[in-house]
């Protein structure tokens, strides 16, 4: 027979009897059946709450997805000739609109069917590009556009994109500008074991040589002409210095030609903006240079511009033509030929014909050039007191074109505090790619 089915008063002892037999204390035999099927139902009540609880995770997951908007934006090229960059991609579902922050710009973008596609404007240089939907994912991204003549360069031509800070590209080809002076400047690769000094031709003793040398040479940005009067004046104006420049910018005389017969001006010549800085101190050079967030260039860096990977004599060429330079020598030129054709300082973007491998302009004459040294040798072998640290090169206005090569290496006089560096010497700028 079936036993006897105990009951129970009310809900309040059936559950107190499921409490003591959940706690395992000592029941009679129909109350151990009980609580064997307690137990089950407590584990099926605990797998249900299981259950529940992953759902209610798995719906919040969805939810969150769907309240943050996500976006898939179309592949973006590192740099670009065109003028305008497209812009597409995908969004999540119930996005409306993409935020597009260039540069200083900002604007909206409509989304349709999730796809949004839109050109938008690039300045030339670097644009910082920054894509992102209203509560949800955002994209950056660094565009350069390059100029029109950008795409016909070698590997070895072009400096690393983006461009240092301050320089942007020039219309002309293989040009970049710095933004405080105005400067062009050229981009001179990396040297690999380039060949550094020697002695070309039959030159007189007073002036300096290095032995021949190679060397390694990181790339670096040089000024594409000398500092002219235009730019130096600038530069005066911008940091406030009231200096009379009349006095420096004025010829009354010139010196001795290849064939020693005097040249004699009729009247005073004043140099123009265009022309070449010149009787400078030490002082105001440095200063232009760190107001201008430049530097001078090194010896090295100087003469590898000068001789390129051929390790020239002259900057335009192994044989000295000097028709190329602005020397001191006498040229008998027919009235369309190029050539010298100046008594003093020539514009320095004159005289094509002589530029060196690179496209630098009057690295043989016009003006004799500061370099940083980096040989004892530049302070030695001569009777005068020379400026320590520094070198002149590539030669002069007065020079004999001989001398206006890439090898020779002229002294600083040191004339003392408040002189300034003569009227043979002038300077152009240089800059690191970092």
């Amino acid at each position: 027979t079936r036993p006897h089915r105990q009951r129970y008063r009310d809900a309040n002892a059936f559950a107190g009897e499921l409490e003591r037999a959940l706690q395992g204390e000592r029941l009679g035999a129909g109350r151990r059946a009980l609580r064997k099927a307690a137990l089950a139902g407590a584990i099926l009540a605990a797998v249900a709450l299981v259950g529940v609880a992953v759902t209610a995770l798995r719906s919040g997951s969805t939810h969150g997805a769907e309240a943050i908007g996500t976006l898939e934006l179309g592949g973006l090229p590192d740099e670009t000739p065109r003028e305008t960059l497209l812009l597409r991609g995908k969004v999540s579902e119930g996005v409306s609109g993409v935020r597009v922050e260039l540069d200083e710009q900002a604007f909206e973008l409509p989304v349709s069917g999730g796809r949004f596609q839109h050109e938008v404007p690039l300045r030339l240089g670097t644009n910082h590009l920054r894509v992102s939907v209203p509560n949800g994912e955002a994209t950056t991204a660094v565009v350069v556009r390059v100029p029109t003549w950008w795409p016909g360069l070698s590997q070895r031509e072009r400096p690393p994109l983006p461009l240092p800070t301050e320089l942007s590209f020039a219309s002309e080809p293989k040009t970049y500008v710095n933004a405080t002076d105005d400067s062009r400047l050229v981009w001179i690769p990396p040297a690999k074991e380039a060949l550094f000094g020697g002695r070309g031709g039959d030159l007189g003793a007073t002036h300096f040589f290095r032995d021949e040398s190679r060397r390694s040479l990181p790339g670096f940005f040089l000024g594409k002409y000398e500092v002219s009067w235009g730019q130096f004046s600038a530069y005066l104006e911008a940091t406030g210095q009231q200096v009379d420049l009349a006095r420096r910018r004025t010829f009354r005389s010139v010196g001795t030609s290849i064939d020693d017969s005097n040249r004699v001006l009729e009247r005073p010549i004043r140099a123009g903006d265009n022309e070449p800085a010149l009787r400078l101190r030490i002082a105001e050079v440095l200063g232009y240079v760190a107001w201008a967030k430049l530097r001078l260039p090194t010896e090295d860096e100087w003469e590898y511009a000068a001789r390129g990977d051929e390790a020239f004599e002259f900057p335009y060429g192994r044989d000295l033509d000097p028709r190329r330079i602005n020397s001191s020598g006498k040229l008998d030129l027919a009235p369309d030929e190029p050539g010298d054709r100046f008594l003093t300082t020539a514009p320095v973007d004159s005289l094509e014909i002589g530029r060196g491998p690179f496209g630098c302009y009057h690295l043989g004459g016009n003006v004799m050039e500061l370099a940083i040294s980096t040989s004892a040798s530049a302070e030695s072998n001569h009777a005068q007191k020379v400026l320590p640290g520094y070198v002149g090169r590539g030669g002069s206005w007065v020079s004999q074109p001989a001398y206006c090569s890439a090898l020779t290496r002229f002294p600083i006089e040191d004339k003392g505090e408040g002189h300034d560096l003569g009227q043979e010497t002038g300077f152009r700028v240089a800059r690191s790619l970092e």
